[in-house]
C-alpha cells in the first residue's frame, strides 16, 4: 500500500491534523501516514517546499504527498494534484508545486474540482484527503479532474559564482538554529578546488557597504560539529550537500543574527596570492 505523507502548518495544539488522520483512516484502515512536519509558520510555503523537497525522495515511488499549507483557493490558486518524480503531490497551486519540483516539468498535472465548493468548510480534509484515498485505492490521477498545461511559478533563490565569488543565500533555518545556504557542495567544489577561501558571514553594521568586510569569516570545512570547540562558528556540509553555517552546541541564527534571504559570500584567492 502506497504511503500518504502529511505537511501543514497545523501546529500540534489543535484537532486539525486528527481530524485528516482520522477521515483517511475512516475511509482506509491499513493506510500508511506519515508526518513530515506540522510546525511551519503559517503560510509559509517556501519552509515547506524546502523540507519536502529534501524528504519526499527518501519514500518508496508512488507515494502520496498532502500539503496544507495557506491553501485558501482563488482564480488563479486552483486545488491540484501534481505527479513528479513517480511521487505525488496535493495541494493548492499556489507556487508550492514550481518550488518543489525546482522549475522542472511534472510528468502530470490535474485540477481537482470540489463537488460542493460552496460548503467547504476545511480545505485539507474535505478536498485532499478525498484525492489521496482515490489514488490510494489505484484510481489514476487523471480521475481526479481535468488535465492542466501549466502550474503556478515561484523561484526558489539560486547561488551564483564567478571567478573569485561565490555568492548565495541562507534559504532556511532548522530546529537548532542552523543557518542552511543554497550554496552546495558541487558549485563550492567546482570553484574552489586548489584555491584557499575565506567564507563572509553578515558584514558588520559599520561596513555593511563593502563587501569585502565581514563581522564573522570562516576558512574551513567542517565534518561534524564538534570537530570545532563548544561555542565555536563552523561550516559544514549536511546531508542535502548544501551548505550549513552552525555553531557548535549553539544557536547560529539568533547569536550571528542571521536570517532567510541573508547573504553569504565565499571569497577564493589563488594560493600564490593569498
Amino acid at each position: 500500500m502506497a504511503v500518504i505523507t502529511l505537511t501543514s502548518d497545523f501546529g500540534l495544539k489543535d484537532h486539525h491534523l486528527a481530524v485528516v488522520k482520522g477521515t483517511i483512516l475512516s475511509h482506509s484502515p491499513q493506510a500508511v501516514i506519515v508526518d513530515i512536519t506540522h510546525q511551519l509558520d503559517a503560510h509559509d510555503i517556501q519552509s515547506a517546499s524546502f523540507i519536502l523537497k529534501n524528504a519526499f525522495q527518501s519514500f518508496p515511488k508512488g507515494s502520496i504527498h498532502i500539503i496544507s499549507v495557506n491553501t485558501e483557493p482563488s482564480e488563479e490558486h486552483v486545488f491540484c494534484c501534481i505527479k513528479f518524480k513517480d511521487h505525488y503531490f496535493i495541494s493548492t497551486d499556489n507556487g508550492i508545486f514550481s518550488l518543489i519540483t525546482d522549475e522542472n516539468i511534472p510528468e502530470k498535472i490535474v485540477e481537482i474540482i470540489p463537488e460542493k465548493f460552496h460548503q467547504l468548510s476545511f480545505v485539507c480534509k474535505d478536498i485532499f484527503v478525498p484525492a489521496a484515498i482515490k489514488l490510494l485505492n489505484g484510481k489514476g490521477i487523471e480521475s481526479l479532474g481535468p488535465n492542466r498545461d501549466t502550474i503556478q511559478k515561484l523561484i526558489n533563490m539560486k547561488a551564483y559564482a564567478d571567478n573569485s565569488c561565490i555568492r548565495g543565500n541562507v534559504i532556511y533555518i532548522d530546529n537548532y538554529e542552523n543557518a542552511i545556504t543554497n550554496i552546495t557542495r558541487e558549485l563550492f567544489e567546482n570553484n574552489s578546488k586548489n584555491k584557499k577561501f575565506e567564507i563572509q558571514l553578515k558584514p558588520s553594521k559599520k561596513y555593511s557597504d563593502v563587501y569585502g568586510v565581514s563581522e564573522y569569516t570562516l576558512n574551513t570545512i567542517s565534518l561534524f560539529y564538534n570537530d570545532v570547540t563548544e561555542g565555536e562558528i563552523l561550516a559544514r556540509f549536511n546531508s542535502s550537500d548544501l551548505l550549513e553555517i552552525a555553531i557548535n552546541k549553539g544557536n547560529a541564527s539568533s547569536l550571528l543574527n542571521l536570517k532567510t534571504g541573508d547573504v553569504i559570500r565565499i571569497f577564493t584567492y589563488d594560493n600564490q596570492n593569498s
